[in-house]
């Protein structure tokens, strides 16, 4: 056992070396080292806020459901992303434009699976493929949208992710977002309000009577929200509609990045 763990502590250094000192980001708690793999950007961020795209090093014993993590740098200490909340105070949003760069953080295909919102959806926005080029990735590896949109020799996947094709985004009646200035009150400088719409998918279980846990087909919605977004980066969301996600000619809805 003593000989595992001394071998262990030994490819650790190594794989530490290995990836250059530059590239090894500050740990949090007693974590297996972590290897700096890209940093995030964004229009709104603070001068002195740093966030890496972080992963953890291949050392035996690493749980198999380890993926790739966003990690804030600067300003310390060190921590993990998880939820937008922890953004506030660290950004600077001003105008419209960030307004709406800012709430599609939330709902970007970029951010890693880790990623999430305390209690906010988990859910992406309709866009037509249109719209396709301005949609913000905040410098991080994304999907090739040619693998998954289809290609000549392939049939395009509309509906995967909340991706629609131009007839398509008509024909089930969305729109493109709307971002507009609330009137400024007594607590806030300014305010942005952002209407748009998303896609979401959740697992369905149900129990039988012989108490097992039974799958059921996952339950797929479309929603329009109003998101509120104010200068330091606080957020709210509220549903003004929510709906089956509607059967469109050639479109298949899906949030699963394996299908």
């Amino acid at each position: 056992m003593k000989m595992i763990r001394c071998c262990v502590a030994v490819l650790a250094v190594a794989l530490c070396a290995f990836a250059g000192a530059e590239n090894v980001v500050a740990q949090v708690d007693d974590e297996a080292p972590t290897t700096k793999v890209g940093s995030m950007s964004a229009s709104f961020f603070s001068k002195d806020l740093h966030i890496a795209l972080i992963r953890p090093a291949p050392i035996p014993n690493l749980h198999p459901g380890v993926v790739n993590r966003l990690r804030i740098i600067t300003p310390p200490p060190a921590r993990d992303l998880k939820t937008i909340y922890q953004l506030i105070g660290l950004v600077h949003i001003d105008g419209p434009a960030m307004a709406l760069e800012y709430a599609r953080l939330r709902t970007a295909t970029s951010l890693p699976t880790r990623w999430h919102f305390d209690d906010l959806p988990d859910e992406y926005e309709v866009v037509s493929q249109k719209q396709l080029p301005d949609m913000p990735a905040f410098n991080l590896p994304d999907y090739d949208s040619q693998t998954w949109l289809g290609t000549k020799d392939t049939p395009t996947r509309w509906g995967f992710l909340g991706v629609l094709s131009d007839a398509g985004f008509k024909q089930g009646g969305f729109t493109e977002p709307t971002v507009a200035p609330l009137p400024k009150g007594k607590d806030y400088v300014s305010a942005y309000e952002v209407i748009r719409w998303t896609f979401r998918e959740e697992n369905q279980i149900v129990r039988n009577k012989q108490g097992r846990m039974i799958p059921m087909p996952p339950r797929r919605t479309v929603q329009q929200i109003r998101e509120v977004v104010y200068p330091d980066g606080t957020y709210s969301r509220k549903e003004l509609i929510s709906k089956p996600a509607p059967n469109l000619p050639n479109t298949r809805w899906s949030g699963d990045y394996f299908f």
